[in-house]
């Protein structure tokens, strides 16, 4: 899978040296092994036997698997980075988001759809890299929550350049642009969640991405 040898030649780089992992597939065709479990309580019992997950999907119902299995994971200190393709069917509100920093997916008024176009940038706070991309993609950003929910707060940490294709033509989003937001524990102040519907696999253009990987995983999530 060249997404997950991109993610794990760039956690074992230099500067962010996570060398050891363990890998699990979730997928539904009849020909491969699924390493997870249909009921809620084993997966549960599965996902509380580790303290850091990299979840990468581009089926966004496997949601409902971490939103299900995953209470006893977070209540142990357990950190989560998620990397998720939504289809431009996806709709605005979904009950799967909830325990993430994602309030609502934004929709163009006009059904338009958005994409980072080759040499555009993706940015984070003064600190981070900018990233840029080396190829032509469909991204969907959204809104994060703006107030605290009882045990956690929400922070924006990624925005980009889009693009959005309606039916009249091409042009610049000027709406909102966020595509990585974390979930930060009240009582610790620390983040155990990010998640994220940038492909980073497609913008290295500036050869930097092993600068956004210690920032997401070492600074923000303590991998």
């Amino acid at each position: 899978n060249a997404t997950q040898l991109f993610y794990t030649n760039n956690l074992s780089s230099p500067i962010v040296n996570i060398t050891q992992f363990e890998s699990m597939v979730g997928i539904t065709t009849s020909n491969r092994t699924d390493d997870f479990y249909s009921d809620a309580l084993t997966q549960s019992r599965t996902f509380s036997l580790f303290k850091k997950i990299i979840w990468l999907t581009d089926e966004p119902n496997t949601l409902n698997t971490i939103q299900q299995g995953t209470a006893d994971f977070f209540a142990n200190n357990g950190r989560m980075f998620i990397y998720i393709q939504f289809p431009d069917e996806y709709p605005r509100y979904s009950s799967s988001l909830n325990f993430t920093p994602i309030e609502s997916i934004v929709i163009d008024s006009a059904s338009g759809k958005f994409r980072i176009n080759s040499g555009s940038e993706a940015f984070g706070p003064v600190s981070w890299p900018t990233l840029k991309s080396s190829s032509i993609f469909n991204v969907r950003p959204f809104n994060t929550y703006s107030i605290n929910t009882g045990l956690f707060a929400y922070d924006t940490l990624m925005h980009a350049n889009l693009t959005i294709q309606r039916n009249t033509g091409a042009g610049p989003w000027n709406g909102i642009s966020t595509v990585m937001s974390k979930r930060i524990r009240v009582n610790t102040q620390k983040a155990d969640l990010i998640i994220t519907t940038l492909p980073l696999q497609s913008l290295n253009a500036n050869n930097n991405i092993d600068s956004l990987f210690k920032k997401v995983f070492i600074d923000e999530l303590s991998f």
